[in-house]
């Protein structure tokens, strides 16, 4: 079935809210994870100077 103009443009902005929503997503969740590195890495840091 072919689709039409309007039908093809649609789709294209549905798809492209939805990258856009995951990308965002995914963006929040790096950003967590780069502020739980940045937390271990001082608390690995307190340790050692503990230990030295």
């Amino acid at each position: 079935m072919k689709k039409s103009q309007s039908e093809l443009g649609t789709i294209f902005w549905e798809k492209r809210d939805k990258a856009r929503l995951k990308k965002n997503e995914l963006q929040r969740k790096l950003i967590g994870l780069k502020n739980e590195y940045s937390r271990t890495e001082e608390e690995i840091k307190k340790l050692e100077s503990n230990l030295a």
